[in-house]
Parts: structure tokens; sequence; C-alpha cells
């Protein structure tokens, strides 16, 4: 649906929104994982546009998690979906693990990927630097 006052797209039925504490919503999650995941979490990252204060957002909290053993990650399949996310393999990015949450009315995303990629030029390195620069010179936001 487009949004003529602001000028851009918007799922259908799903406003992009200012007044979510995206960050605490973020921290809650990142404890879930953490107590899931354990020893094989290298470094959890919120990132996308609920990570960054005073962009609007579609209602989705992105989360990358890097991980030690990206093959590992299938194993996590069923404690994953205890606490609400579904599996959806590497759903067209080759070495990631990819979990949604919520169903229709997607909540999370959770991108896996192994450590040893962070050091490769990627798509999630991008958007992890560019959502640390807006957070700290909010002029980009707009």
């Amino acid at each position: 649906m487009f949004n003529k006052e602001r000028g851009r797209v918007i799922e259908k039925g799903r406003r992009d929104s200012l007044s979510k504490n995206w960050n605490t919503l973020f921290q809650v999650e990142k404890e879930k994982l953490q107590c899931i995941l354990r020893s094989e979490i290298e470094e959890i990252h919120h990132i996308g546009s609920t990570s960054i204060n005073g962009m609007h957002a579609k209602p989705i909290i992105d989360i990358l998690v890097v991980v030690k053993h990206i093959e590992k990650m299938d194993d996590y399949n069923e404690p994953l979906f205890e606490i609400g996310y579904e599996a959806q393999g590497e759903n067209g990015l080759s070495g990631r693990r990819f979990f949604i949450k919520g169903g229709d009315e997607r909540t999370h995303h959770v991108h896996m990927y192994q450590f040893e990629i962070k050091r490769s030029p990627g798509i999630w390195f991008f958007e992890i630097i560019c959502g640390h620069l807006k957070r700290k010179d909010s002029s980009i936001v707009n």
C-alpha cells in the first residue's frame, strides 16, 4: 500500500511506527536466544529500521545472530519453535539460517550466519555499519 503523506510503500495491514520501544523488545528476544543458543553465539545485533531511533519502521524486529557453526543451527529448530520461531532454512541465501516469529503478522526475523562470514563483504555487515552511523548521527535518518 502506498502512503501518500510519506511517499513510501507500507505492507498491507502493517503500519510503520515510531511509538514502540524497539530496543527493549530486542533485548528481551536477545536474552531468549542466548538462553537457547548459549556457547554457539559469537555476536547478536539488532539490525534494520527498528534498530534506528526516530526512524519509521515496519513492526518487525530484525536480529542478526553470528554463530560459530552454522551447520549446528538446524539442531535448534525445535527449541526455537518452542519460543515461537519457524525455521525457514537458508531461504534463498546460502550460508544463512532464517527464522520468523509471528506467522502472517510477523514480529521478528532472525538471520544467522557463521562467524567467518563476517570477514567477507555482505549485506548484513553493511546494515550493521549503517545502523551504527544512523544512531550516532540523527540527521542521517531524515
